[in-house]
């Protein structure tokens, strides 16, 4: 009797085991979508700074530039007492 009511037992749960090893299955194809999606959003993300870094030198020799130029200007200026 133990060993029918122990396999009985062991049979009303194997549903549950494929169940929730197909779920385990499913969170780990989409958790590795997700991480593919943070790959690429980090790739443009990458590139996206880059270019910041670059116009943000550009307008800082802009303002060294204007800067240079109104010192220039200052100097060129009468004094008032």
């Amino acid at each position: 009797m133990y060993c029918i009511t122990q396999n009985t037992k062991r049979l009303q749960f194997l549903p549950f085991t494929v169940i929730i090893k197909g779920l385990g299955e499913d969170s780990i194809k989409r958790l590795a979508s997700v991480a593919r999606q943070i790959e690429n959003m980090d790739e443009r993300l990458s590139t996206i700074e880059h270019g910041l870094e670059t116009m943000q030198a550009q307008v800082d020799q802009r303002f060294d530039a204007v800067e240079t130029m109104l010192t220039q200007i200052l100097a060129r200026l009468p004094k008032t007492p």
